[in-house]
């Protein structure tokens, strides 16, 4: 069952029948030729919606994910909406949005129904995945470019110009400074780690992790008062080498303004836990939030239920301690910690178990003692009624001895 309340068959029976094809495989490349095809593209738009009206809800992500999405070279797991709602609300209504790995849109898709005057440039490298995303803009009529090409190299494949429900291949992009980047990278992918003059006066990520290439990537598209919203795996707050240098760099710079730790098994592929680092200029410190508990279990995929965001939300829009929830960490307190940002130095969650009731305790102990008693008397008086034929097994003294150990 998707999160939109269909269940998977039914989705992809229906986008199957909409595009005309079998198979899955076949999918991406009959989408792309209705997207570069206007008068297709508005005749199959109108059906979708007819079929799915509820386009609050991205279909084509549980589609993807289900049936397309590359876990194993790409690490492509899709945004779940809770994690997506908290993203648009962090960054609230802003005019330019930069999407990197945007997959099928999702999280822009959740930006743009805060602010439908907002214009996004979308950063995807799948081929299969651009016309998911394409159509998901087009089919709501989103103002955007989308950039398909590989991101961390910057070498751009096409770019499309979403407009008013068409699409159109274009030759460039605004490469202007954005209000707000958004960002679901894929998690520790390696890739080449070399130097990169986006990457500004901040050390090179390790060859093992791009997550802070990306990072440092989003931030050099900011403008100076913009903000970023990373959903990011835990290690990127606490491990070493240059991954530590380049926490230092950026807390030094004041550009850590948040960091909201998730719950586990919110995502279809993996159940690792995830955050979200916010990056904004910051001058109090950096306000951490362990929101691991707020969710809803489910057998395969945890949920967090509307309120769970939208405590989340008001907890972060507070940006005050919140026992067992929240902590504002002052600069120097950051410094305390050289610069690490795992969310329990800072949000102390231990709920301590209440001290047993004193008379209880020497209640029960006295009962139990009781007991035990009365069973070794019961025990002494079978043996004393034992005979033995090998006086050696059981004589006079043994039986002195388990009355004696009876009385004890």
């Amino acid at each position: 069952m998707s999160e939109g309340g269909r269940s998977m068959s039914e989705i992809r029976e229906k986008i199957h029948e909409l595009f005309g094809v079998k198979e899955p495989h076949e999918l991406p490349a009959a989408m792309m030729a209705v997207v570069n095809d206007s008068t297709k593209l508005s005749a199959i738009c109108a059906k979708y919606k007819y079929i799915f009206p509820d386009t609050a809800h991205d279909y084509l992500r549980d589609y993807f994910q289900e049936n397309q999405a590359d876990r194993s070279n790409l690490m492509q797991d899709y945004t779940p909406q809770s994690i997506c709602q908290i993203v648009a609300e962090i960054t609230g209504k802003r005019q330019l949005i930069a999407d990197l790995c945007a997959g099928t849109g999702s999280l822009t898709l959740e930006a743009w129904r805060r602010n439908p005057d907002s214009e996004f440039i979308c950063y995807e490298l799948s081929s299969a995945a651009v016309p998911f995303l394409c159509f998901n803009l087009a089919v709501r009529n989103v103002s955007a470019w989308v950039v398909h090409g590989d991101l961390l190299t910057d070498e751009v494949q096409a770019v499309y110009r979403v407009h008013d429900g068409t699409v159109t291949e274009v030759e460039g992009f605004p490469r202007d400074k954005v209000d707000a980047v958004i960002t679901n990278p894929p998690y520790s992918l390696k890739w080449s780690g070399a130097h990169d003059i986006r990457f500004g006066s901040y050390s090179v990520p390790p060859k093992k992790a791009a997550d802070y290439a990306f990072v440092l990537i989003g931030l050099d598209m900011l403008k100076d008062d913009g903000i970023m919203s990373a959903i990011l795996p835990h290690g990127v707050l606490f491990r070493g080498n240059t991954e530590a240098d380049i926490r230092k760099e950026l807390l030094c710079d004041h550009r850590v303004s948040a960091v909201i730790g998730l719950p586990r098994a919110l995502f279809a592929a993996t159940d690792i836990p995830v955050q979200i680092s916010v990056f904004a200029p910051s001058d109090d410190g950096v306000f951490f939030l362990d929101a691991s508990e707020l969710f809803e279990k489910h057998p395969k995929q945890n949920v967090m239920l509307p309120e769970h965001v939208q405590e989340v939300i008001s907890i972060c829009r507070l940006r005050q301690n919140v026992e067992r929830k929240s902590h504002l960490a002052s600069w120097e307190e950051l410094q305390e910690h050289d610069g690490n940002l795992n969310i329990p130095r800072y949000v102390d969650t231990f709920v301590p178990e209440p001290l047993p009731d004193m008379h209880e305790v020497l209640s029960s102990l006295i009962q139990n003692a009781e007991e035990i008693k009365r069973s070794k008397q019961e025990l002494n008086k079978s043996i004393q009624q034992l005979v033995a034929d090998d006086p050696m097994y059981l004589n006079d003294e043994l039986k002195g001895l388990f009355a004696k150990w009876a009385s004890v």
